[in-house]
């Protein structure tokens, strides 16, 4: 088959996969929209075995269209948000280090690779499947071990949309608390939004307000993985950090979309854009997944991942005593 042709039905065919996603999330979106990508990519995946000659074209999607979601993200960051939050978001980002270190020096000694353990990591610090394509991305993670940190995640955050409100309503906290707790312990911007608003209205305006001021670390964390996984790198050159492109557009697309009144409108529509390019991606990854790499590290990061979100939400509960 031509080269032409086969790069085109890689590209068809896995369009019709992400819409494939779309549907099933508007029927059962207990899995969010990340979720059911990954999933409708998995159960695929055997098409991509027995047509090789796809491959390169959803390898292609896999990199490039993940990395441009990722850069679309930016617009979506409103500067008054993070003013609102300073204070809030200062300590969230206080939780996010601590997280990414015990995923970068514990949770490998749980027997998952040194990749996974930082993509779990930057899932439960950070804004979820967002922080894991972002990170993946820069480091040579395989696509098992991205799809896995992104189940583990999305499923974690699922039990968290359902027991938060439940948590937070049996405390009685003033909506300013309850909402730092549901934007910053809750890793899927969706369920964290759904979680604040299951508590009250004001809740579930300030709350979408920290959780897209948390979105804000992507840059850190995107900085620290390029150094992490740049240093450990055989090219290595005298510890230099080449930013990628996608960490420069996300700047521009938050400057531009703050500070220029012209984009104001444009937000809804790069919202969409780099929503579907995300599903895309993920589609992709689920392509690409293998089911044997999956299970040799399945049931280890079961347990790595919960016992950080079990961590993250002792570590926010003692805030809480303490204030």
């Amino acid at each position: 088959m031509p080269y032409r042709l086969s790069f085109a039905l890689g590209l068809i065919l896995s369009l019709l996969l992400t819409l494939l996603s779309y549907g099933a999330n508007s029927l059962f979106p207990i899995l969010g929209g990340a979720g059911w990508a990954i999933v409708i990519g998995l159960v695929f995946s055997p098409v991509l075995s027995r047509f090789k000659s796809i491959s390169p074209s959803v390898k292609w999607i896999e990199k490039n269209i993940l990395q441009a979601a990722i850069a679309l993200m930016g617009t979506q960051l409103l500067w008054v948000q993070v003013l609102e939050s300073k204070y809030y978001f200062a300590f969230l980002a206080i939780v996010g280090v601590i997280l990414i270190y015990l995923g970068l020096k514990i949770l490998p000694k749980f027997g998952i690779s040194k990749e996974l353990s930082w993509l779990l990591a930057g899932g439960e610090a950070v804004c979820g499947s967002a922080a894991i394509g972002a990170a993946s991305g820069l480091t040579k993670a395989k696509s098992s071990e991205i799809a896995l940190a992104i189940l583990l995640v999305n499923g974690l955050s699922t039990i968290a949309l359902f027991t938060t409100p439940i948590l937070l309503n049996s405390l009685t906290l003033e909506s300013e608390w309850n909402a730092w707790f549901t934007g910053g312990y809750i890793q899927s911007a969706g369920h964290a939004i759904a979680a604040s608003f299951g508590v009250d209205e004001t809740t579930g305006i300030l709350g979408t307000a920290f959780k897209m001021g948390r979105i804000f670390l992507l840059i850190p964390l995107m900085l620290a993985t390029r150094l992490i996984f740049k240093v450990d790198g055989a090219d290595n050159k005298a510890r230099s950090i080449q930013l990628p492109w996608f960490l420069y557009a996300f700047l521009l697309g938050f400057l531009s979309f703050n500070f220029i009144p012209a984009f104001y409108d444009l937000r809804d529509y790069t919202k969409y854009v780099g929503d579907f390019l995300l599903n895309w991606a993920l589609v992709a990854i689920g392509l690409h997944i293998s089911l044997k790499g999956m299970m040799t590290q399945g049931k280890s990061a079961v347990v790595a991942a919960s016992l950080l979100t079990l961590f993250h939400l002792a570590l926010l509960l003692f805030v809480f005593l303490l204030a």
